[in-house]
């Protein structure tokens, strides 16, 4: 199955369960002292250690948004003065912009925060979250004074201007997730959905709760994109070889697993450019992650592909691959022929683009008898697909 194609269940239901979890807790009142001092310390473990593995993983999005919550907690949160007529005030004005945030940062890519790209997306989070927690420090009066002055505008549409802009950043992180279905487009739709709630409890100890909330899921999101980059295959979006090397190790002995090859793969390459190229990859891997018969497809390397089928003999498996197979090959698929300096350049042909098939080459073999070990089972797989090239191409083979 595509991990591109997969919507994170655990993912998307854990999320989900631990804002809900949250939500009773704060209509039930279940608060008690103790649980209240653990949650103050919460933000001086969370926050540290997102920060540092973000960082250390690269993924500048999720550093900038912990950095935003971390000066946000800072500010509105752990503050005695929390309590206060003008900060309540304060906290109105100031809980319009961390949706938005979210709601835009989602869509940034992968550049690092000091690259010259990463750096348009930086020194405006500095400035804006640092200038607060300086102001405040330094001239608490000058901090108070301005959103004194910047309440009268913003308090007469406040109440309807906080959930559009919820609204607009959750459609935001939405319309992400569905264009690039990642993890961490995932965490920024619960971070929206957390800011919100943090926003609309702000005064009691929910606020900190969902800012808590907020972090948590950003952290998880990290682990989650972490697993993907060890594991997934981002061209095609299916497991990667590593994730075929664990899957052969859990397996006993009744298994059946198929090598796949696309045909004429290095002369479809330089007639059409690799930028087609990829697209027959990932068209190739959208029909294997949908074998059926239980099998998993994994991109094995290159142009080839493995997929494993648990407890199945390899008779009950041919029929299955050959159904794949002629999807494949009837499946429409329309390339632009490269132009002069061919796919080197990407320069595309002046003339127009033209129907193409995509055919695939399969050999299967089942585990058992002499065949003990999974590197005997591919290499008896590979020899079977040599037979299918051998036999014309377009073909299942078995051993």
């Amino acid at each position: 199955m595509s991990i591109r194609n997969i919507p994170h269940p655990a993912f998307l239901a854990g999320g989900f369960l631990f804002l809900l979890l949250g939500q009773i807790s704060i209509l039930n009142n279940f608060w008690q002292p103790d649980y209240l001092a653990l949650l103050s310390l919460a933000p001086y473990f969370i926050w540290p250690l997102g920060l540092l593995l973000s960082l250390r993983f690269n993924r500048s999005r999720l550093t900038l948004a912990l950095l935003v919550s971390a000066v946000l907690v800072y500010l509105l949160a752990l503050y005695p003065e929390i309590r206060a007529p003008w900060r309540g005030r304060a906290v109105m004005t100031m809980r319009f912009f961390w949706p938005l945030f979210l709601g835009a940062l989602v869509w940034k890519g992968e550049r690092g925060i000091i690259s010259p790209p990463g750096l348009l997306w930086t020194i405006p989070t500095f400035i804006i979250t640092l200038a607060p927690v300086l102001m405040w420090n330094i001239e608490p009066e000058i901090f108070t004074n301005f959103y004194l002055k910047l309440n009268p505008l913003i308090l007469p549409w406040a109440p309807g201007a906080y959930w559009v802009t919820a609204g607009a950043a959750l459609l935001s992180t939405i319309a992400a997730y569905i264009k690039r279905r990642g993890a961490t487009e995932i965490s920024f739709i619960y971070m929206v959905i957390a800011a919100f709630l943090s926003g609309y409890y702000v005064n009691s100890p929910g606020g900190l709760l969902y800012f808590v909330s907020g972090a948590l899921i950003a952290l998880i999101g990290l682990f989650e994109t972490s697993h993907q980059m060890a594991f997934g295959d981002e061209l095609t979006g299916l497991p990667g070889r590593r994730a075929l090397n664990e899957a052969l190790a859990k397996l006993g002995k009744n298994y059946t697993l198929a090598m796949v090859d696309i045909d004429h793969f290095k002369k479809f390459n330089d007639t059409y450019g690799h930028d087609t190229g990829d697209a027959v990859l990932r068209k190739t891997a959208g029909h294997l992650a949908g074998v059926g018969g239980g099998g998993t497809a994994y991109r094995y390397g290159g142009e080839e592909f493995t997929i494993v089928f648990p407890a199945k003999k390899v008779e009950e498996v041919v029929p299955i691959l050959d159904k794949v197979r002629e999807e494949i090959a009837s499946a429409p698929f329309i390339a632009q022929k490269a132009g002069k300096g061919g796919s080197k350049k990407g320069k595309q042909s002046k003339k127009g683009p033209s129907a193409v098939t995509v055919t695939v080459s399969m050999g299967a073999a089942q585990a058992g008898g002499n065949l003990k070990s999974a590197e005997e089972v591919i290499k008896a797989a590979d020899k079977a697909l040599y037979k299918a090239k051998k036999g014309g191409r377009n073909r299942v083979e078995k051993m």
